[in-house]
């Protein structure tokens, strides 16, 4: 369950915003990382970063609790270029170590995307930690209109040309969804976890996803579905043909320690098959009381 957000009564914006404006001098951000599984092999497609706040009195707080305040004040292109930093500093340390990981996926906002100085900033980082552009994948949230939507076409077809890979986060709740993919080219469309999270119990949700698949498969795009909870969804999404899955099924997101343990783990065959009718998911750090990932 996530933390109570800053927007209620308790507290007034402009000391959020002041929080939040310090936050990065006083390094209170970090990254957990949740990685998603190729359902054809179960083994690690790659890892997702994913930002915290570590605040010093109301503890652990999750993107929904900030990330909207700094699209607003526009802190989000301090805090993006931070989380893109440090997400290319872990892969790289992790392919140093022997690691087998081929990509890590950042969330970039809608706002950053509408900068023209991001093509420029990604290929900076890439070169500062050596790596190829096709370890990266941005993501870019389905559900928000970007300031610049000329730019961002612009932006993300600078970005596919040096290799780096797109997908539109949260597919299927966002304005427009079709018209997003008849005007940008992406690689890659994530199903929201809405979608997954009853996928068993509702018939509706099951068409849909098929749908969604079908569409992906027919525009040449690869699909990944998140909020993976039981063996049961798990089984259902690979009949449909999902290339990927993400979710407490498999791992929460973890910091960044136990993440490489899990990365090790897959990597050196000691995890089941997570698929398999009966396996039980404590093999694969069970969410148990933990937040929502996101």
């Amino acid at each position: 369950m996530a933390s109570p957000s800053f927007a209620d009564n308790q507290y007034r914006l402009e000391d959020f915003d002041q929080a939040l404006h310090e936050a990065l001098a006083r390094q209170e951000f970090l990254l957990h990382y949740q990685p998603y599984l190729d359902l054809a092999t179960y083994q690690v497609a790659g890892v997702e970063a994913l930002i915290r706040w570590q605040h010093p009195s109301r503890g652990l707080l999750y993107p929904d609790d900030f990330i909207p305040h700094a699209e607003r004040t526009g802190m989000i292109d301090s805090i993006g270029e931070w989380v893109l930093r440090q997400a290319c500093a872990q892969m790289s340390e992790w392919m140093a170590l022997g690691i087998d990981i081929s990509s890590i996926s950042v969330n970039v906002s809608p706002r950053q995307f509408s900068n023209s100085a991001l093509p420029m900033l990604v290929q900076a980082v890439l070169n500062e930690h050596a790596l190829s552009a096709a370890h990266l994948d941005l993501e870019i949230t389905e559900s928000i209109v970007p300031s610049d939507e000329k730019m961002m076409r612009s932006n993300i077809a600078a970005l596919r040309q040096r290799g780096v890979k797109i997908s539109i986060d949260d597919f299927g709740m966002g304005y427009s969804s079709l018209e997003r993919l008849r005007t940008i080219q992406v690689d890659r469309l994530k199903i929201d976890r809405v979608f997954v999270s009853e996928l068993a119990l509702n018939p509706m949700d099951a068409c849909l996803i098929r749908s969604m698949i079908h569409l992906a498969q027919q525009l040449g795009l690869s699909v990944i579905a998140e909020g993976i909870e039981d063996a049961e969804a798990c089984v259902r999404l690979q009949s449909m043909g999902c290339d990927q899955g993400q979710g407490f099924y498999f791992a929460a997101a973890l910091d960044a320690d136990a993440c490489e343990k899990y990365l090790r783990d897959v990597q050196h065959g000691l995890r089941a098959d997570p698929c398999r009718p009966g396996q039980s998911s404590e093999v694969y750090y069970p969410a148990q009381s933990l937040p929502n990932p996101r």
